[in-house]
């Protein structure tokens, strides 16, 4: 070992040579004693000798004789310097090891064993720019350091210049896991978030389960944090059940609560899941509470209310549309009506067909947008054709937003290949209508149902035409952050 320590490069070089073809992959009962301790001698940062990365591959290959002991030896060995030691074992694993998947998987488990000792450091290493399969190893650290201490993992998670890790599923898992097993800590944790931090998935997924398990924390929090920009991911998450724990089953009390309510944000996103109340039990009363609240509050309600009662009496429902004396309830309502003819009966050229005849031009945009999002969510290749050929400028604007937003819905669903083609090509034809008629090309006002539709797109086209995908890669970036 002597003669080890004192070896140039070159000697250790040639050392490694030996080891590998006599040592380490056939005599291996004692793998520890064959390490030359220039594996950390040589690895001088900030600028490592040029013996670098074969020390990395004789400790990688000692870790796939026995991974445990290779890993440990290392992590103890390195002292504070893990990093570059234990991380250059991964990288040269990564990069050279085969089959792939094994690779991933004993790199997975060298960071996990890595996190146990020093999370914040495994953190570091799989946080860093450019490491193969990233979100991969986040998760793998994340798991192991969560169990230790929630709150800093999830810190890390959220901090992480990445929104693509934001919307992993096993980010949002860990938060609703522990909202359930520690509601009032996953609570104080949430209002900590700060705007850059907020990520409508994440927070969905911890305000559901804290609503079951602490209720009256969960709606506290939504009074609390409501009126800020991410107010709909908190009253999205208000299902009718936790409603019920909270107040109880009788509508009136519900409407009663919601009037009291002092944040604007909070009240809206909660009338619809009230009026979804309410009409079950009296739709006659639900009816006439829709009508007599304040604006966009009314007009929500409505919408929930004709949906429910067009679903069961679409004729009865079309009266009510019709003697409705205010043209902005009239449209919220007419919306909610068109939409579900089109969804119960299939049939969204009658329906609009009724609008053109029946409605009056003031009426018939808001009305279009909800018969067109029903439409472009079934059959994006006719709605775009409809939309084409509607004369009014005004209302063709509202149905090509209904229409690109179905079209855009649908993307993900069980379609075949060739199905999904069609719907990509009509949503290529509603899109570029789109930035014909929406002010400032779609990065105005629409901005971002434009960026949306350019993110799907660019990943459907990026695999099948890649030279086509490339007109939509500036918005979908802007939409998600830098793509590959």
């Amino acid at each position: 070992m002597g003669l080890v320590l004192t070896a140039t490069i070159a000697g250790g070089v040639w050392l490694w040579q030996s080891l590998r073809e006599t040592g380490l992959e056939t005599q291996h009962d004692q793998p520890a004693a064959m390490v030359p301790t220039f594996v950390i001698k040589t690895a001088q940062p900030p600028q490592p000798e040029a013996g670098e990365e074969w020390t990395f591959e004789l400790l990688a290959r000692w870790m796939a004789v026995d991974e445990q002991a290779a890993t440990d030896w290392a992590l103890a060995a390195a002292g504070d310097r893990p990093r570059l030691l234990v991380g250059g074992a991964i990288d040269w694993i990564l990069e050279n090891a085969e089959p792939r998947e094994g690779a991933l998987g004993s790199a997975g488990r060298i960071l996990r064993r890595w996190a146990v000792r020093t999370p914040t450091e495994a953190w570091d290493f799989a946080a860093t720019d450019g490491l193969a399969e990233q979100d991969r190893l986040l998760k793998a650290v994340a798991h192991v350091w969560f169990e230790a201490d929630p709150r800093a993992a999830l810190d890390a998670a959220v901090s992480h210049g990445s929104w693509q890790v934001l919307r992993e599923s096993w980010v949002a898992d860990l938060a609703a896991g522990w909202a359930r097993a520690a509601p009032y800590a996953a609570a104080d944790w949430l209002r900590t978030l700060t705007a850059s931090t907020r990520h409508r998935a994440l927070l969905a997924a911890i305000h559901a389960p804290l609503s079951v398990a602490a209720p009256h924390e969960a709606f506290a929090i939504a009074q609390e944090l409501g009126a800020g920009e991410m107010a709909p991911a908190y009253s999205a998450t208000m299902y009718r059940r936790q409603l019920r724990r909270l107040l109880g089953d009788d509508p009136r009390v519900l409407a009663h609560w919601l009037a009291r309510q002092p944040d604007d944000d909070l009240r809206f996103g909660l009338t619809g899941s009230i009026a979804e109340i309410y009409e079950e039990s009296y739709p006659d009363e639900a009816l006439r509470w829709a009508l007599a609240l304040p604006g966009k509050e009314s007009r929500k309600a409505l919408g929930v209310v004709i949906w429910a009662i067009a679903e069961d009496d679409l004729g009865y429902a079309e009266a009510i549309v019709l003697h409705m004396a205010d043209p902005d309830a009239q449209a919220g309502a007419a919306a909610a009506l068109l939409g579900q003819w089109a969804s119960k009966r299939g049939e969204p050229a009658a329906a609009h067909e009724w609008s053109s005849k029946n409605l009056s031009a003031a009426v018939r945009g808001e009305a279009a947008r909800g018969l067109f999002s029903v439409w472009g969510l079934r059959d994006p290749s006719a709605a775009a054709s409809a939309v084409a050929a509607i004369g009014d400028a005004d209302e063709r604007r509202a149905a090509l937003a209904g229409a690109l937003w179905g079209a855009v819905m649908g993307v993900g669903g069980d379609e075949t290949a060739q199905r999904l083609r069609e719907r990509m090509l009509a949503m290529e034809r509603l899109y570029q209508r789109h930035l014909r008629d929406v002010p400032n090309g779609g990065d105005g006002e629409g901005g971002e149902q434009g960026d949306l539709t350019s993110y799907k797109l660019y990943h459907y086209w990026k695999d099948v035409d890649p030279d086509r995908a490339k007109k939509y890669k500036r918005k979908a970036e802007r939409y998600e952050g830098p793509t590959q």
